[in-house]
């Protein structure tokens, strides 16, 4: 499936000198939004150069999420100065990204052209490509799969093995799953943890001295 990209809002970033003058910082931040619900199954990005010497992305996942790196200074033009790769048709995957977005629910561009040669410098025809799974093939989530093993240890076939992923994905999501436990813990952790010595409102010094 694919996704086109409309830039509603459009910043070019300026500097302003002592006497009041704008100047041109060299770069441009543009940002979409996707209308109904996040993009997910990332596969690639795919975009026209248009004099653009250097691209960073930014995305969020989900609408309360903060902005994440998804690519830093990418070059797009072999020099700022030059004509080459000012035109370039340019796909961007897993390779050239820090990390493979779950979904896509705002994407950011930030545009770097810091030679004062070209008037104007731009980004056009982008689009997002994603994988359309359909619902008969999609795995159930790591949580739900433990869940099941806990519960169901007896009931385990060589089929519900193979529906686990890879060791080092299922790690990730242990320590993940570990860390919250740890925070919640220490949330816990609080006033609420002395009260079983609290007798209304103050403390037996006899029941502190033999704990």
């Amino acid at each position: 499936m694919t996704t086109i990209i409309n830039f509603k809002e459009q910043t070019l970033l300026t500097i302003q000198d002592r006497q009041n003058v704008l100047c041109h910082s060299g770069c441009k931040m543009l940002t979409s939004t996707c209308n109904e619900i996040p993009i997910k199954n990332f596969l690639s990005l795919e975009f026209t150069n248009d004099y653009t010497a250097f691209l960073s992305i930014k995305i969020k996942q989900h609408s309360e999420d903060e902005w994440h790196p998804c690519l830093k200074r990418y070059r797009l033009m072999e020099s700022p100065h030059g004509e080459l790769g000012s035109n370039s048709h340019i796909i961007l995957d897993q390779e050239q990204l820090i990390f493979m977005p779950r979904s896509i629910y705002q994407i950011r561009f930030i545009l770097q052209q810091p030679s004062p040669i070209w008037k104007d410098f731009s980004i056009n025809n982008v689009k997002i490509h994603n994988q359309i799974i359909p619902i008969k093939d999609r795995k159930p989530s790591i949580e739900r799969l433990l869940a099941s093993a806990l519960i169901n240890d007896d009931q385990m076939t060589e089929m519900t093995f193979t529906k686990i992923p890879p060791i080092n994905e299922l790690s990730q999501h242990l320590q993940a799953m570990w860390t919250i436990c740890t925070k919640m813990q220490q949330l816990d952790y609080g006033p609420e943890h002395n009260k079983r010595f609290d007798i209304d409102g103050s403390y037996d010094l006899q029941i502190l001295s033999y704990t």
